[in-house]
């Protein structure tokens, strides 16, 4: 019995370290030159993580000319920059969450759902590497690291049912809350829990809704601190004022079908096998719901018997939950639109409910060995395009990086995302104006500072002119005050820099 349990213990360290490992080094070994991508979203993270390791807060420099220094940072939650500002490079910081989030989904399919060491590291690493993930994890983004506190969401719901129903709802609501406060949008995970728990394996009526109803009470506590932070900083709950949506619903719906099939297949030939799969998968999934309708005896006895049934069924209904729930939001307000990044967990956690699908129907012992094996197979094939179009994805993502110095991963069928990267600029002794100074600053590593909005008296060019050196023309408004600058100092000079004009000049005499 010793040996056995050593053995045991063996191979979920193993399993551990392989399912973690994989992803980690293929997130270390894609980016050129040991360093993640950068977006507008990378710049904010960053830049506010520089503001928390300097010891002034979770603040943002206002980079404003005149006035306030910094102001308090709002616009996204707090868990990732202060991750951030540990020091840690980025790119060991997302290789690090992306293998734990393998190591996680390897201890869920291995001491959970009970499947052999072996089996659960390739699921592990089905789940862990779809092509979205691997997007998420090679750009300074919090996607990652909410979805591995997701992951570990979903552990511990897995042991709802059990003899520790109760601290197992209570570690995933804890994880449901880190995982929000490392993205807001994972709030959506709150009503598919809801809905999902009034189907756990749990017997009576009344407990599945005593858990459903108290979630979101107890991820609303938590939060309590954060949201009275967001309204007495910027009157608003999500921390920043939204403006309206302009795309319809259709239009946001075909959206995000688009962003989620889009980690299965491209091509025209995949595309055909994918939706004969998903077909296949539909159909199986159906004839289980019906063969349960129908089954007398304990309405549980599968999940008690299984628990893959339960998870196949709590990652389904979140993915679900949370696919329509951004179309609904992108319909109400306006945010980027549903491609490849904001669709990721909706891949995660398809991904999962596939993998325990598969496992559930391959032990049925309601079928025969080629029954099951037939059952399972559309939910493979589905896993091995993932993984077939994440590795094609990947060999491209990985020569575009070294040839043009951007991993060209699609955002959706029109677009790729770029990585944004030093200009070489001239050099300026002093503050330069700009429409978007925390970008333009990363970029060139000027001083730079917000142009002071209009309209300009006498005086204040006169201020403006004294307190700056330089003025990066690229919109009206900085058009307009150039053209303003120039009647008052005509020795100003004008050359280009990255597609825009940079006019400098020399303080004017007092």
């Amino acid at each position: 019995m010793r040996a056995t349990h050593r053995t045991s213990t063996d191979s979920l360290i193993l399993g551990v370290l392989l399912a973690l490992g994989l992803p980690a080094v293929i997130v270390l070994s894609l980016p050129a030159a040991g360093r993640l991508a950068i977006s507008p979203d990378s710049i904010s993270y960053l830049t506010v993580a520089g503001q928390i390791a300097a010891g002034k807060g979770l603040s943002m420099p206002t980079f404003a000319l005149f006035g306030n220094a910094t102001g308090s940072f709002t616009t996204w939650p707090p868990l990732f920059p202060l991750v951030l500002a540990s020091g840690i490079s980025p790119i060991w910081i997302q290789a690090a969450a992306l293998g734990s989030l393998g190591a996680v989904v390897f201890l869920l399919f291995a001491t959970s759902l009970r499947v052999n060491a072996l089996a659960s590291v390739l699921l592990a690493w089905a789940c862990a590497l779809s092509m979205p993930l691997l997007v998420d994890a090679t750009y300074v983004w919090s996607e990652v690291l909410a979805l591995a506190m997701t992951a570990l969401m979903l552990w511990s719901f897995a042991g709802v049912g059990s003899s520790r129903t109760w601290l197992r709802w209570a570690l995933g609501v804890v994880f449901c809350g880190l995982a929000i406060y490392a993205r807001y949008a994972m709030a959506l995970l709150v009503p598919g829990l809801m809905l999902a728990l009034l189907l756990a394996p749990v017997e009576r009526l009344a407990h599945r809704l005593r858990l459903a109803l108290l979630t979101p009470v107890a991820v609303g506590l938590m939060f309590v601190p954060l949201l009275w932070h967001n309204l007495a900083q910027s009157h608003q709950l999500t921390g920043a004022a939204r403006a309206v949506a302009h795309r319809g619903l259709l239009a946001n719906l075909s959206d995000a079908v688009l962003g989620t099939a889009s980690a299965f297949a491209v091509a025209p030939l995949w595309k055909a096998v994918f939706v004969l799969a998903l077909l296949a998968v539909l159909v199986v999934a159906g004839g289980a719901l019906m063969a349960r309708l129908r089954a007398a005896g304990d309405r549980f006895a599968d999940e008690r018997a299984d628990p893959a049934v339960w998870v196949a069924r709590l990652t389904l209904v979140l993915a679900l939950v949370y696919a329509a729930g951004m179309v609904v939001l992108r319909t109400l307000v306006h945010f980027d639109r549903l491609d490849t990044r904001l669709m990721s967990p909706a891949v995660f956690l398809l991904g999962l409910s596939l993998c325990a699908g598969m496992v559930a129907h391959a032990r049925s012992p309601r079928h025969a060995a080629w029954e099951r094996a037939v059952l399972a197979l559309p939910f493979a094939v589905l896993m091995a395009l993932s993984l077939h179009r994440a590795a094609a994805q990947g060999d491209v993502a990985w020569h575009a990086w070294r040839e043009r110095g951007s991993p060209a991963w699609p955002m959706n069928s029109l677009f790729v995302y770029s990585n944004m990267q030093s200009v070489d600029a001239p050099r300026v002794d002093g503050l330069v104006l700009c429409d978007r100074p925390m970008m333009v600053q990363f970029l060139t590593a000027w001083q730079a500072r917000q142009i002071p909005p209009g309209p300009w008296t006498d005086a204040g060019l006169r201020h403006i002119a004294s307190a700056a050196r330089a003025l990066l023309v690229d919109d009206p408004e900085s058009a307009e005050l150039a053209a303003r600058l120039r009647q008052l100092l005509p020795q100003a000079t004008t050359r280009q820099v990255a597609g825009g004009q940079l006019l400098q000049w020399t303080p004017p005499a007092r």
